[in-house]
């Protein structure tokens, strides 16, 4: 156990990305010389780990231009490719991913390698807000209850002792906080499983609504694809009151995470208890008075039958999303569930449960600041499509050295496109995906985004020439993703991102995650619509088929597009922060659909005006997290790379024709610059369910090559 105040660190330089089949990886450590010797640092595992690739800074040369420094970056970003095509940085920095998939390891008696435990506990503790010693939802923030209370928890099962100075602060926070009774309704949860909370302060998590009718419009087949595959494994855990053995570990944190003698804890009166720092999203009347029944009837009077049969049918559909992913499930922490779920219904020791903790064991990331758990195991079909647009339109894909890049990126896209439904399509409540692609990978997720299969399929119409005619993907599959697409429109012209819309917005009546916002339905967005509707109109360019339905798509997207504009001019998102990330994706696709420019106009000139009203003194664009609930623009302590790049594409894409606001954006951002055409680590940009927010440490590259290759050539027109 460690107790001193040093905290341990492996050394950096020992890590090595490997490669065990198409696009699945994991992280090793070497631990002698021989192995090093043999097993030398690649480029990529140097890119990732921010070890400085020596000959490549040796062969840059002083920018001059932007187009000399977008080469530059590129020519890093291009090292960092792996083999196969892809880019192996995935999304990071979301506090609760790590904490799950410890508490699975640690209930199973899975053993956490050493050299893990050393990085993980390093990472934990280099995210805490630095102020109180706690946890929020990103490294750094302010202290919540279900952040610190999951985080100190994971680092006691790391071997933390409870004494160490930093665990002194943090429990003093959490206790200042009120202690762990006032963790929101997924910390209560975790906390159960674990044995250090009581069910019967949580309320219930029936899985009988699974034996509900499937024409019930609140029937989980209904519910947003997170919400529906989370909650079908919570509802197992509930239903069988799943509780991890009683340890040594278990009761001392019983008495370190309660302000209260736990014995004398009268569990029921918590349910609805929840912390004011953990409260983002209040439990509705509607869904207070669904809870009252269902504590008070349906856990008060079980019926035997039916509680067995609702059993069997979320354990049914558990196994569904193992198959269908390979074992490795929609994101980490539906991995860490099931987990569980399955080692309580097959045994630790049975083949399904093995393969599923060596899948977990891929979402394990390396950085510089320690070992965590990301969103997802790889996103070839999202980072990479980008960095194939940023080439198009730069320029940069027309240079020789750039080629067999190109090359790799559209065979791995290629190889990554899904041409079939799921194994248990449409049992399995799935989307029917094929001909689309995954924010993941195809055969370890399987899931279905819209915004990932514009992304790719546009640009693989637009690079597609590069290849042999041989190599390129055949009409056939290219049909399938027009197909796909046009059925994935919503009523309002927009595009959802996993599922083609099915519940209404009264869903969120019975939102009962306490934390998520407009998590329950399917919803449109500005940024999804843009990259769906893009790709559709690469298509018509080059073939005929479905024209007419395309057109009247594309027509559908621009009066969303209107319709969805803020009386601010900006448009807010749903994936990225938040109004500058709207409104780069919107300008896109209205200069892209419709032609719409600053000068024809009224929507694109009222949403230049209002990016240039947040333009900083520096020439840079910083917006902050804080306003994204209530959609307004609030300004960042510092100016990032990526926004600055969005907000800066976003006027070019709509034409402004004063150059002086895109001139100082340019400066910035070669300012900025590092000698090894790399940008500094910034804060994070990507964001989810309007609650926390993820680093994609590929933004910091992909969007300022994209803004400087594209502002070298706007900035070069004559007229």
């Amino acid at each position: 156990m460690l107790s001193s105040q040093q905290i341990l660190t492996t050394k950096l330089e020992n890590w090595r990305i490997k490669y065990i089949s198409g696009t699945r990886k994991t992280w090793v450590y070497l631990s002698n010389e021989d192995e090093i010797q043999q097993w030398p640092l690649s480029d990529v595992d140097k890119f990732n780990l921010c070890i400085p690739i020596e000959d490549h800074i040796k062969m840059l040369k002083q920018p001059t231009t932007p187009h000399d420094a977008a080469v530059n970056a590129f020519r890093l970003l291009r090292r960092g490719q792996a083999p196969n095509g892809d880019w192996v940085g995935c999304g990071t920095d979301v506090m609760y991913l790590t904490p799950m998939y410890l508490f699975a390891f640690h209930i199973l008696g899975f053993k956490i390698p050493e050299p893990q435990r050393i990085e993980q506990i390093r990472y934990i503790l280099f995210c805490a807000n630095t102020v109180d010693g706690g946890w929020g939802m990103a490294p750094g923030d302010e202290s919540t209850v279900f952040g610190t209370a999951l985080n100190y928890t994971s680092l006691r099962i790391l071997g933390l002792d409870p004494d160490h100075p930093k665990m002194k602060i943090a429990r003093n926070t959490l206790k200042g906080l009120g202690g762990a009774l006032g963790a929101s309704a997924w910390g209560k949860f975790w906390l159960c499983v674990l044995n250090v909370y009581d069910w019967a302060g949580v309320n219930s998590i029936p899985p009988e609504l699974w034996a509900l009718p499937e024409w019930l419009p609140v029937h989980p087949s209904k519910w947003y694809v997170f919400v529906r595959t989370f909650y079908c494994s919570m509802s197992y855990l509930f239903r069988v009151r799943f509780k991890a053995p009683i340890t040594e570990l278990t009761l001392a944190l019983r008495k370190e995470l309660y302000v209260e003698d736990y014995d004398t804890i009268d569990w029921t009166l918590y349910r609805n208890y929840i912390s004011n720092a953990d409260e983002h999203v209040p439990i509705s009347r509607v869904m207070n008075v669904i809870n009252f029944f269902l504590n008070g009837v349906l856990e008060s009077c079980p019926i035997p039958l039916l509680n067995r049969y609702a059993l069997n049918t979320v354990y049914q559909h558990v196994c569904y999303e193992v198959e269908n992913t390979g074992s490795t499930c929609i994101v980490s922490c539906c991995s860490a569930l099931n987990l569980i779920v399955q080692a309580h219904a097959e045994g630790v020791d049975s083949p399904t449960v093995q393969k599923q903790k060596e899948s977990a064991e891929e979402y394990l990331w390396m950085s510089p600041e320690g070992m965590h758990v990301t969103i997802s195991t790889s996103i070839p079909a999202w980072a990479g499509p980008f960095i194939g647009h940023a080439l198009v339109e730069t320029g940069l894909s027309e240079l020789e050295e750039n080629k067999e890049s190109i090359i790799r990126l559209l065979k791995l896209l290629a190889e990554e496109q899904m041409t079939e439904n799921t194994r248990h399509y449409p049992k399995d409540y799935r989307q029917m995906r094929k001909g689309g692609w995954v924010f993941g990978t195809k055969n370890e997720n399987g899931y279905l985004l819209a915004d990932c299969t514009g992304e790719a399929f546009g640009v693989i119409l637009r690079l597609s020439h590069i290849l042999k005619p041989e190599d390129r993907l055949p009409e056939w599959r290219l049909r399938m993703t027009v197909d796909l697409l046009l059925g994935m429109q919503s009523k309002d012209g927009g595009f959802p991102s996993y599922e083609a819309e099915r519940g209404g917005n009264l869903l969120e009546l019975i939102n009962p995650t306490q934390e998520f916002d407009a998590v329950m339905a399917e919803y449109s967005t500005p940024e999804i619509t843009a990259s769906a509707s893009t790709s559709l109109a690469e298509f018509k360019e080059r073939y005929t088929y479905r024209a007419n339905d395309i057109e009247r798509c594309l027509q559908c997207a621009v009066v969303y597009l209107h319709a969805s504009q803020l009386p601010s001019g900006g448009w807010a998102a749903s994936w990225g922060i938040c109004l500058t990330y709207g409104t780069f994706f919107a300008l896109r696709a209205l200069s892209r659909l419709a032609n719409e420019n600053y000068s024809n106009s009224e929507c694109v000139k009222k949403a230049c005006h209002f990016l240039l009203s947040h333009q900083r003194d520096d020439g840079g664009w910083g917006e902050s997290r804080k306003g994204v609930k209530s959609n307004t623009y609030i300004q960042a302590e510092n100016a990032t790379m990526a926004q600055t790049a969005w907000a800066t594409m976003a006027l070019i894409y709509a034409k402004y024709p004063d150059k002086n606001p895109i001139e100082r954006a340019v400066k910035k951002v070669m300012k900025e610059q590092q000698s090894d055409g790399s940008w500094p680590e910034e804060p994070p940009t990507g964001y989810a369910f309007r609650t926390f927010a993820i680093r994609y440490p590929l933004y910091r590259f992909i969007f300022p090559i994209w803004m400087l290759g594209l502002a070298h050539r706007y900035l070069s027109r004559e007229d």
